[in-house]
């Protein structure tokens, strides 16, 4: 046989690599081996020079999967290889609109000028993009290490890395560092329970995962699991998990972070209040991404109610204030500010007693330590039986404690998206966006309280979106019934090719098509901007 010299091509005789024209026996091993070249598509979003804009890179490259071509049989044989070009993803204005708010920029609209050239570039390509004053990204405080970020060669992503205890994490200025010695903080900006700060050096305190979620830094907990996870076997876990395997039949896994498969899910379930990413597929399986009263035993609601109850303390901590700067004058003094805070919170707020005895039974159950610690402060001083003096400081101390609290709930759930390669005959539900990248989605459920993006097809089931659904192909040939429905009522919908008897609905505005429509392009509330092709 004749082996080409091509980069590609890797032929090994009996453990010897060879090129050229070589003989070869019917006893002879004889090792093909053909290189894959994967597709690149990167986006990352940097603060310009100027405050009011930022630089949005892509890197864009097409990957390439090798084969032997099929030729007929002859007593010296050419090996000759042929390519399947495998196109990168595509760049749409959903995933630039999650690159946006995962850095704290809500309400960009991209024009479409910005994104044909995006879609159209090979390569690289960099845009300046200028923002409202309101939207200007800001700052923050302090300056992550360079060492902390790792690649994660399965998913093709950059992450922040797994850290061990009292590992520095990040370099703070000095103005924020002396913020948080004396009890205050930066714009908002603030420390989890999972790092500390030794002079300007921000320092890990327990093992995990180094996350940025808004405005809160933390370490989180990760437990990885170095196998399937079997049938029938249920795993419960704080933080994060990586599974290195596949999720089969009958199996659970809950976590209270995020959650990575490396394989499939394949009947199981997994109920995470952070984002879950899959790398093969999804089949007849339940995905509940974060829902709290899935993950944590906790009520749907938590986030009000710990939202409700900061406001009734606020609202104590105030009248808390003005009656101790009436009692200065007092020659009791002393006597009034120990009673003080239990007969206002008694006589004044009970039911705030009872909304704080409610939320200690209800997050009893989640183990995660701020509301553990959260529990504890509840039941030593603001429980009926507590005998404890109610001061200044203990409000305060309460109502950071609700805040940390609320923190960790919206680090979570914003970004509990869905991603996977391809969904089938499965329910998945995700507060955050769900992308499927492979061949599609088939007789399924999704629902998202963001965007739903779907790079295959789309064929069979029910779709739902908040914002918008962006699919390259609807329905089948056979006239397969698919609905598709975004519930804002300026949201969108962008089909490439949508079939015959498929169900749109955007902001409750209904149509469903009788023949083949190509490039269809939907926004509710703006009826002169749809776009059909006939086919």
């Amino acid at each position: 046989m004749i082996v080409p010299d091509r980069h590609d091509l890797r032929v090994c005789v009996n453990g010897k690599r060879v090129l050229g024209m070589v003989e070869v026996r019917a006893s002879d091993r004889v090792e093909v081996a053909l290189q894959e070249k994967a597709p690149v598509c990167e986006c990352t979003l940097e603060v310009h020079d100027k405050p009011s804009h930022v630089r949005l890179r892509v890197r864009k490259h097409a990957g390439l999967r090798s084969r032997l071509r099929d030729t007929a049989p002859a007593v010296c044989l050419l090996l000759e290889t042929e390519g399947e070009v495998i196109p990168p993803e595509p760049i749409n204005a959903q995933r630039l609109q999650m690159l946006m708010e995962e850095r704290g920029l809500r309400g960009v609209e991209m024009s479409e000028a910005v994104l044909d050239m995006l879609e159209r570039a090979d390569g690289e390509a960099e845009v300046i993009l200028p923002l409202s004053s309101s939207m200007s990204p800001r700052r923050p405080p302090y300056q992550l290490l360079e060492h902390i970020y790792e690649r994660d060669d399965v998913f093709r992503t950059v992450r922040l890395r797994y850290v061990t205890s009292g590992t520095a994490i990040a370099v703070c200025t000095p103005e924020f560092s002396s913020q948080l010695q004396n009890g205050g903080n930066n714009d908002g900006y603030r420390l989890g329970d999972g790092v500390q700060l030794v002079d300007r050096t921000i320092v890990a305190t327990r093992h995990g995962r180094v996350t940025v979620h808004r405005s809160l830094l933390d370490v989180v907990p990760e437990t990885i699991i170095q196998r399937d996870v079997d049938f029938h076997e249920h795993i419960e876990l704080e933080g994060n998990v990586i599974i290195q395997g596949s999720v089969h039949e009958g199996a659970m896994v809950r976590a209270t972070g995020a959650v990575r498969v490396y394989g499939n899910v394949i009947g199981g379930e997994i109920h995470s209040a952070g984002p879950i990413q899959v790398r093969g597929h999804i089949s007849r399986a339940v995905i509940i991404a974060g829902e709290w009263h899935h993950a944590a035993a906790g009520p749907a609601t938590l986030p009000e109610s710990l939202s409700d109850i900061g406001e009734h303390v606020n609202r104590l901590l105030a009248e808390y204030r003005i009656l101790l700067r009436e009692a200065l004058g007092r020659f009791d003094r002393s006597l009034v500010e120990s009673r003080l805070g239990r007969l206002l919170l008694t006589q004044r707020h009970p039911e705030l007693i009872a909304q704080l005895n409610a939320l200690s039974e209800v997050i009893r159950q989640i183990p995660i330590t701020a509301f553990q610690q959260l529990r504890v402060e509840i039941d030593r001083i603001w429980s009926l039986q507590a005998l404890h003096p109610i001061t200044e400081s203990d409000i305060v101390r309460l109502y950071e404690k609700l805040r940390t609290c609320l923190d960790t709930l919206a680090g979570f759930t914003t970004t509990a998206g869905v991603r996977a390669s391809s969904i089938g005959s499965s329910t998945v539900m995700a507060k955050g966006h769900v992308i499927v990248s492979g061949r599609g989605v088939m007789a399924s459920s999704l629902e998202s309280g963001g965007w739903i993006t779907i790079r295959g097809a789309a064929k069979g089931g029910f779709l739902t979106a908040r914002k918008a659904i962006c699919v390259d192909e609807l329905g089948s040939v056979y006239a397969v019934e698919t609905s598709l429905r975004v519930l804002d009522e300026d949201g969108v919908i962008r089909i490439r090719i949508r079939h015959p008897n498929t169900l749109v609905d955007v902001g409750g505005w209904r149509d469903r098509n009788r023949r083949l429509e190509r490039n269809v392009y939907i926004r509710g509330g703006e009826r002169s901007h749809e776009h059909r092709l006939g086919g």
